[in-house]
Parts: structure tokens; C-alpha cells; sequence
């Protein structure tokens, strides 16, 4: 096997050995998980964050499109993990300071399976796996892995695609610096309906900003 492999395969095992008190503890389970993101973090420079900023969207989508507080904290969750495929990424990739290359890319695409192989291990958390492995997908079928369209994408997996493409926009990356809000918020507005769900668009511009608003009322009162 290839280090890509031997990696994903050491994780798989760290996920199989825990069988057993994976049953008896949840909490632990998903602090392992958060563990493997932490090793992604040390790995990838970019990634150090940007998982803690997704998950807050997320969760601020999720609190405002109805969801009872369980499944709000299986969203964040989901959003906190969603990248940790990309533990099976080389470090070359990840880091590149330029623009990928078409067969850097098609690694890079893979990491949401990896993602949903590594925690769809866990029998508990089988829908969480299933919003990781569609957070690439796009509303109108040209995402990725498996080419879902529209109300075949579940909606969980709507909101993290929001929230992180939000914060990869709003984040300097090895190739750019990071983009105002001004135009983040343009851009997810050009694309809701191809590459976003329209109404999580929607629900997250209002909500963050009022997030924003308040956030200068408290400082203005400090």
C-alpha cells in the first residue's frame, strides 16, 4: 500500500478497535474523531480552524431553519469532520501555493469518501457520514463524489456546503488572500440555485449578518 493508504488504513483500525466502546460511549467516540481532525490540523495549515468556523455556521443555519438542538448538534458535528478525509491527502497537495493541477484536483475530490469511510465506521454516526460524503455536492448535479442533484443532496449536507464554502472565501488560502464579505456574500448569492440551495443562502446572509450587527452593538456597549 501507498502512505494515502496506510494512513486511511491506520485509521480504520484505530475506529475498529474501539468497536465495543464505541457502543458504551458516544461522547468519547466523537472526541477520538475530533482527535484525527486535531493530526489534519498539524498536517494542513489551512484546515487549522476553518473546521470551528464551518461548524459555527452551520450551526447558526441549522438553528434557523427549524431543527430540534439534537440534530443541530449532529450538524455541527458533520461540519466540524467534514474535511477530515484529507488526512489521506499528500501534504504537496494541500499546501501547493499555486493552482492544482487536473490530477491534484481529482485527489484533492476524493476526500470527501474518505471522510464517510472513516466515520461511517461508527455505527452511530451513519447519517453523519452520509452528510460529509455529499458536503461537495452541488444543486444542480455537477458536484461531487456521486453527481447529486437538488432535494437528493440531504439538506444537512446543504447547510455545510454553505458554511464552508462561505469560510473558504472569507480564509486566505496558499493561493489567495481571502476575499471580503462583501464579496463572499455576492458570491453565494450568483450561485444559489447551481452550485447552493437557495434558501440556505438565503437563511445564512440573514442571519450572519445579524450575527455581525450584534457583535458591533456588544462592542460599541463594552
Amino acid at each position: 500500500m501507498d502512505q494515502k493508504q496506510n494512513e486511511l488504513y491506520f485509521l480504520w483500525l484505530v475506529v475498529q478497535e474501539n468497536q465495543e466502546f464505541r457502543k458504551r460511549n458516544k461522547t468519547v467516540v466523537e472526541e477520538t474523531l475530533k482527535a484525527l481532525l486535531r493530526t489534519l490540523e498539524i498536517k494542513d495549515r489551512y484546515t487549522h480552524g476553518h473546521s470551528q468556523r464551518v461548524a459555527f455556521f452551520a450551526r447558526l443555519i441549522a438553528e434557523n431553519m427549524g431543527f430540534e438542538e439534537e440534530e443541530i448538534q449532529e450538524i455541527k458535528l458533520a461540519a466540524m469532520l467534514h474535511d477530515l478525509g484529507k488526512i489521506g491527502t499528500p501534504l504537496e497537495i494541500l499546501n501547493k501555493p499555486g493552482k492544482l493541477t487536473d490530477e491534484e484536483f481529482d485527489v484533492i475530490k476524493e476526500h470527501p469518501i474518505y471522510s464517510y469511510e472513516i466515520i461511517s465506521q461508527v455505527s452511530s454516526l451513519q447519517n453523519i457520514a452520509r452528510w460529509i460524503r455529499a458536503h461537495q455536492e452541488r444543486m444542480d448535479g455537477f458536484g461531487y463524489p456521486d453527481g447529486l442533484k437538488g432535494e437528493e443532496i440531504p439538506l444537512q449536507a446543504r447547510i455545510i456546503t454553505v458554511a464552508d464554502a462561505f469560510d473558504a472565501m472569507t480564509s486566505d488560502r496558499p493561493y489567495r488572500k481571502a476575499l471580503s464579505l462583501e464579496t463572499a456574500y455576492e458570491e453565494l448569492k450568483r450561485c444559489a440555485g447551481t452550485q447552493f440551495d437557495k434558501e440556505v443562502v438565503k437563511v445564512f446572509l440573514d442571519v450572519y449578518q445579524n450575527h455581525l450587527a450584534e457583535k458591533q452593538v456588544r462592542k460599541k456597549r463594552a
